[in-house]
């Protein structure tokens, strides 16, 4: 198992330029994908526990070549 930490963000949409406030808590790499400024929010703190998935040799093949 893992521990995953999640926040909500403030983030800025990229065509209207405005910003807001994720409707869900997101990593941090999930938030810099969207904004790479984003922002915590404070106070909104998660932390979530998720299975370590263990993948087969042959998918981790398949998995390093599509990238």
């Amino acid at each position: 198992m893992q521990i995953v930490d999640l926040y909500r963000w403030r983030v800025t949409d990229p065509v209207s330029q405005r910003r807001y406030v994720t409707r869900y808590p997101l990593s941090e790499a999930n938030a810099r994908d969207l904004d790479p400024a984003a922002e915590r929010v404070e106070g909104s703190h998660t932390q979530m526990v998720v299975p370590t998935i263990v993948l087969p040799p042959s998918a981790q093949r398949r998995q390093i070549a599509a990238v």
